[in-house]
């Protein structure tokens, strides 16, 4: 498992990458990049051809004991499912309830969002278009900031 830097910043940042070749898109965070809840991985597919973000590390609430009120079993239900690997759309959109006290950090592989016997590996700017092998470019203002 890759160490995780100490510092955290606020907020994540996801760029568009471009190939001026073949004109394939991506907005990726390019490389690791994190949040005050979530770590992201840029990864290259192989098989797919194409650019993912994938999380790698999650801050999750640690859940109270089940049956003990009504409120815990509402909360508990907003927790993702800690066998899947939750998409990063999902975690970028997602509003973190604030009344849980304690928080724990879930470690996620990396692995492709589309399957997990693609061939992966991870992605880190400047790089390779995917699909034809030319430099990326990236923009230069953030396409998306994320929390």
């Amino acid at each position: 498992m890759a160490e995780f830097p100490s510092v955290i910043l606020a907020m994540g940042r996801s760029y568009m990458f471009e190939c001026p070749r073949c004109y394939y898109r991506a907005i990726v965070a390019g490389g690791l990049d994190s949040s005050f809840h979530c770590w992201v991985q840029t990864i290259v597919c192989y098989d797919c051809k194409a650019l993912h973000d994938v999380p790698v590390r999650v801050r999750v609430r640690i859940e109270e004991p089940h049956g003990t009120s009504a409120a815990s079993q509402t909360r508990s239900s907003i927790l993702m499912p800690r066998t899947e690997v939750p998409e990063v759309s999902n975690l970028l959109n997602r509003l973190f309830v604030t009344l849980a006290k304690e928080f724990r950090w879930v470690n996620y592989k990396l692995r492709c969002p589309k399957s997990d016997t693609h061939r992966i590996e991870p992605w880190r700017e400047p790089g390779k278009c995917p699909r034809c092998n030319t430099q990326l470019e990236r923009s230069l203002t953030p396409y998306r900031i994320w929390d």
